[in-house]
């Protein structure tokens, strides 16, 4: 009965496309009838782009919208996430509304508030009401007693474990129909219904090492015959189906897995007030309660959900499953738990029914790494309403003025690995870890647990283990993260993963220890890092000059032969997709080194270039897993290398590179270093050479085994801030003083990718250094930082410094708020867990 209720309530939204006819040709054409798809079509519409259709196989809300339970919230420990959720937030309540015909969205207004049961979840609460501050979002902190007199009379105060919670009062929930109906009131573009898509055709271009397909048209069958559309984009919004989409357009696979997600709705309880009992997110307890008239509507998230990827060509577009109740029943245990009067309060519906899921619970956005004009946007992890107005928004501009103007690094599709996105163990077990810590706390070093043995290692992996490494990984790789200096008594990997679940980082811990016993020998001696987690590239062929000098802001013609530079990959407004290394070997050949997690925003930027502009006998060559790098720093490095290899370096100058030989091994070794006045690297091939040149170095004792932990802070101790990690797609590199990587003439003649800089003035900001008066204070990111009583930025990522032994930071200030002094001010106070602590800043100008 529920079902059929579903199916009628989502029909009544009249499209009025019996009326229509298909269109030969679009602009854009978005496959999904669904919130996300709506929003995308709407704001699309919003910055004028009305040749567009959007095509739906069923009906309007079909799919997973119709049966969400549709909160609304905007607190999340993330400048992205608070972004989106705040301007689904405006979308609902304020902006839908301004449009003729629009009398509702189905915004209920009662509150949101989150519920702690410890102190470690209070903290987090802090850090969250701190960031909600500069945002202009109202929220209070409260203590127990507030807490439950905000629910009164349904927690039992004498039984009651809760620690407090934080309220956001402007929060509520959204009727996904009514919302829906809003959107497709509001857009000004043609909705297609009962027109599913057959086919997508795509045509290929070929470069020597590089291979792409570009969108010319999808096929769609309406009203009992087939169409054709010449189209060039296709936003695939399809939702759990995303895949069955993406395989009519030659993608064999991405990283999406289809699961049961649930929700059951009480009978009515004594005490539930539909416009004052705000909606409770309890994520001690992996649970969420949403007021439905005087009922709750319970949801959770079980630790063993039920896969379903294999039956996705065989739903159909209101599938319900039966509820599993020995799954869901700890969620009703929990409950009863928080409200004891749940416990004895009936069910009167149930809702099981298909969700999507990532490996990192974060959605799948961008165009395609192989089809150019195929965008994905789908896999919103329950999410999807919350994010709705955000994400519709992003991928309009990204469409239309070719990237987004907030950062969306880490939901871009090409964040994963490419060599991992088809292995199933992997996204299987991945989602299902995400899926059932997606309530759990987010601590600094987070790490995945499961199917590690999935990710790659390198040849260097057991003999570090051995020497007592602690792994982790990025980009589905295995990085060295430091070497535990009581490696005869070592811990399992969950026992080290434990040490960091923690806000705090006391000296006398582990991990603090050796930490600071490798940047030591950074300092004094030598240390030697592997880097070979590092993305690697070749750019070979008689136009190679022509490739990269399109894409980087560099003059590279004036750089000498055998000579390293630093460059940045921007996107088309001018925001930062990537650090990149370049080795100039010749006006022919570049040797190129990326952090590992921009590999693919590297990659695709080159194949790009030479697909699109048709370049001729020239390669882009991905070594990644083949190559291999070494970095040995201090002062004592040279010496080191001197002894080992039986050479001089006296005449071998600051940033430039050569090839030697040891023991018939080719070695590529660059006088470059991000974390010591005197380093080297050493690139080598990935097999016995990288074991025989790592041994080599390693018999002189002085050397000491490094970690990445220790890398980004001697590398930040450095003022060196890194692309992607540091740096993200939404700053320009004048915010960090990076202004010299620009060649002014490159930039008049708008003679690479990103130099038509566009951003409003209002996000115009500038990076500073931050060192707290307080040696001893822990800062963790998302601290506002404050002047004259008012929030001025925040804090973007801390390090800890131990060569000035304190915690250190760096943060971001925005121009609008400081028009009223002359400059930066000395002087600031930053917010660290509800405390205010005096810091002295300084500009950032970045020394690489």
């Amino acid at each position: 009965m529920y079902r059929q209720f579903a199916r009628f309530y989502s029909t009544s939204i009249n499209t009025r496309s019996a009326t229509k006819v298909l269109p030969k040709s679009c602009d854009v054409v978005v496959v999904g009838g669904g919130v996300i798809g709506l929003s995308t079509v709407y704001h699309l519409s919003e910055l004028g782009y009305n040749n567009v259709i959007l095509v739906e196989r069923d009906e309007i809300t079909s799919g997973t919208t119709w049966h969400s339970n549709g909160l609304v919230w905007r607190l999340r420990p993330s400048e992205t996430d608070i972004k989106l959720l705040t301007q689904t937030h405006h979308l609902v309540s304020k902006k839908l509304l301004t449009h003729p015909g629009v009398e509702t969205t189905g915004f209920i207004n009662n509150g949101g508030l989150f519920l702690a049961h410890s102190d470690q979840r209070m903290q987090e609460y802090q850090r969250l009401h701190g960031i909600a501050k500069y945002y202009g979002i109202e929220s209070y902190l409260l203590d127990k007693r507030q807490t439950i007199d905000l629910l009164s009379p349904l927690i039992d105060e004498k039984n009651s474990d809760l620690a407090g919670g934080l309220y956001s009062p402007n929060d509520g929930y959204v009727d996904p129909y009514m919302y829906c109906s809003a959107l497709t009131k509001a857009a000004n573009i043609n909705i297609f219904t009962k027109c599913p898509v057959i086919g997508i055709n795509t045509t290929e271009s070929q470069g020597i090492s590089v291979r792409q397909s570009k969108v010319n048209a999808i096929t769609v069958d309406y009203n009992n015959s087939l169409h054709e559309i010449k189209t060039n984009v296709i936003v695939n919004c399809s939702g759990v189906w995303a895949p069955v989409v993406a395989k009519l357009a030659g993608i064999p696979s991405i990283p999406q897995e289809t699961m049961e997600h649930s929700y059951v709705i009480t009978q009515p309880i004594d005490g539930v007030k539909p416009d004052r009992t705000p909606n409770i997110r309890d994520h001690d307890l992996s649970i969420a309660l949403r007021v439905s008239g005087q009922s709750f509507c319970i949801g959770g998230y079980e630790p063993d959900p039920v896969l379903i990827s294999h039956r996705n060509d065989k739903l159909d577009p209101f599938t319900l499953f039966d509820l599993n109740w020995d799954k869901f029943g700890i969620n009703l245990e929990n409950s009863a738990k928080l409200m004891p009067v749940i416990g004895s309060t009936g069910i009167k519906a149930t809702t099981c029914g298909p969700e999507s899921f990532t490996p990192d619970h974060r959605p799948l956005l961008g165009e395609d790494l192989n089809v150019r004009g195929f965008f994905h946007c789908s896999a919103f992890n329950s999410f999807g309403i919350s994010l709705s107005g955000g994400i519709g928004q992003q991928m309009a501009k990204w469409i239309v003025t070719g990237a987004p103007d907030i950062d969306l690094t880490a939901y871009d599709i090409k964040r994963f690995n490419k060599h991992l996105v088809s292995n199933k163990v992997w996204s299987n077990e991945r989602c299902v870890e995400a899926y059932a810590r997606n309530y759990g706390i987010i601590y600094p070093f987070d790490e995945p647990f499961t199917a590690r043995t999935e990710t790659y290692t390198d040849s260097l992996h057991e003999i570090l283990l051995s020497n007592g490494c602690v792994y982790r990984e990025r980009h589905g790789i295995h990085c060295p993260d430091w070497f535990d200096l009581e490696r005869h008594s070592p811990l399992t990997y969950e026992q080290y993963m434990d040490l960091d679940n923690t806000y705090d980082w006391p000296e006398e811990c582990r991990q603090w220890k050796a930490i600071k016993y490798e940047c030591k020998a950074c300092h004094e001696e030598a240390v030697l890092f592997n880097l070979t987690s590092k993305a690697k590239f070749s750019l070979i062929g008689v136009n190679a000059m022509k490739v990269i000098n399109k894409l980087v802001p560099n003059d590279v013609q004036s750089v000498p032969n055998n000579h390293t530079f630093v460059t940045y990959l921007l996107n088309k407004r001018g925001g930062i997709m990537a650090e990149m290394i370049v080795n100039k070997i010749d006006d022919n050949s570049y040797y190129i080194t990326a952090a590992d997690m921009p590999s693919n925003q590297v990659y695709a930027a080159f194949c790009n270039v030479i697909i699109v502009d048709s370049v001729k006998d020239t390669e882009f060559i991905d070594m990644s897993q083949e190559m291999a790098i070494l970095s040995l720093n201090g002062p004592k490095s040279t010496e080191v290398l001197q002894q080992c290899f039986n050479i001089s370096l006296n005449d071998f100058n600051d940033r430039t590179h050569r090839e030697i030989m040891f023991d018939d091994i080719i070695i590529r070794l660059v006088r470059f270093s991000q974390v010591s006045h005197t380093g080297w690297e050493l690139h080598v091939k990935n097999n016995s050479d990288l074991i025989k040149i790592y041994t080599r170095l390693t018999t002189n004792k002085i050397v000491v085994n490094g970690g990445y932990r220790a890398y980004e802070s001697l590398k930040n101790e450095n003022q060196w801030l890194s692309g992607c990690l540091d740096l993200r797609s939404d700053d320009f590199l004048s915010d960090a003083g990076l202004q010299t990587c620009i060649n002014e003439r490159k930039q008049q003649l708008k003679h690479f990718i990103g130099s038509d800089l566009n951003r409003d003035v209002d996000e115009t900001k500038r990076f500073v250094w931050i060192k707290p008066l307080n040696n001893k204070v822990m800062v963790c990111g998302l601290e506002p930082i404050w002047f004259k009583s008012r929030p001025i930025g925040f804090v973007r990522r801390n390090f800890y410094s131990h060569k000035n032994q304190q915690m250190l930071a760096f943060g971001i200030i925005y121009d609008k708020h400081i028009k009223d002094i002359n400059g930066l001010p000395l002087e600031v106070d930053i917010e660290i867990f509800g405390q205010m602590n005096r810091a002295i800043i300084e500009q950032v100008f970045c020394k690489q």
